[in-house]
């Protein structure tokens, strides 16, 4: 029938087409990094005569690591240029930002692959300097949604959690909003939120526990060991078991500590 008749969406209407595949960041570098590329070995061709497209660099290669990096560094700076488009003109001018723009607290500055990063006074720490200066990113953008969509990599981490893995490479303004919004879509976050209407009903505490009574009148007894200590600092010494009697005051939460030697003492 797939034969004859194609693929069942095929005879719907127009609007209704394929189902897209899912979109993930690791894709979009990967996309950009092979027309990267492209063209370069286009252009490569271009300059030496008598080259062939597969001699040295065929596109079908495994993606390096420096291409995907500079993959990431493009798509990041061509966000940052629609949405940061004026606050990127006062820092190379080295004019204060205006007091409505969103990264006026975040004292950001350009770096040497011309991306905007958030600034700070912790140049001499340790960490990394994609934890010091994490890379700003818009909330408005496609890019930082596929970011956030990490929560499932990380277990469908909870907002907080989520929020502190995001802020070791990237900043993205207003990020909270965003986190609980794609977090809301997500079917396995939203069951593993499900909790029950009606909270269980415990039952009443004892009477010695809500009681004003002296110290240790009624008190809760429980055992810990066994040990090996040494009555003695003397040589030789055999160690003995022993255990510890724990007493706690049921109305105070006191604690009494001994020592005993059997369990039925």
């Amino acid at each position: 029938m797939l034969w004859w008749q194609g693929p069942p969406w095929l005879s719907l209407e127009t609007l209704v087409g394929p189902r897209p595949n899912p979109v993930s960041m690791r894709l979009q570098m990967c996309v950009w990094a092979y027309c990267q590329r492209f063209i370069k070995n286009c252009k490569k061709i271009t300059s030496s005569q008598g080259s062939s497209i597969g001699s040295s660099h065929n596109i079908t290669t495994p993606l390096t690591f420096s291409e995907i990096k500079t993959a990431e560094e493009t798509i990041i700076r061509w966000v940052q240029g629609i949405h940061f488009q004026e606050e990127i003109q006062n820092i190379k001018k080295q004019t204060p930002l205006s007091p409505k723009s969103p990264l006026r607290s975040l004292h950001p500055f350009i770096d040497e692959h011309r991306l905007v990063r958030v600034g700070g006074r912790l140049q001499n720490s340790q960490l990394r300097f994609n934890s010091n200066h994490p890379i700003i990113l818009p909330s408005q953008h496609t890019i930082s949604e596929l970011l956030i969509e990490q929560h499932i990599a990380h277990l469908h981490s909870r907002p907080t959690l989520l929020a502190h893995v995001l802020r070791q490479t990237h900043w993205i303004v207003e990020d909270r909003k965003l986190i609980n919004k794609c977090i809301r879509k997500c079917l396995k976050c939203n069951k593993f939120k499900i909790t029950t209407t009606t909270p269980q009903l415990m039952g009443n505490l004892p009477k010695h526990c809500v009681t004003l009574e002296r110290p240790f009148f009624s008190c809760g007894i429980d055992y810990a060991g066994p040990m090996l200590i040494k009555c003695n600092k003397v040589q030789g010494t055999k160690s003995t078991k022993s255990y510890i009697a724990l007493f706690v005051c049921l109305a105070t939460k006191a604690v009494h500590i001994e020592a005993s030697r059997r369990l039925n003492n």
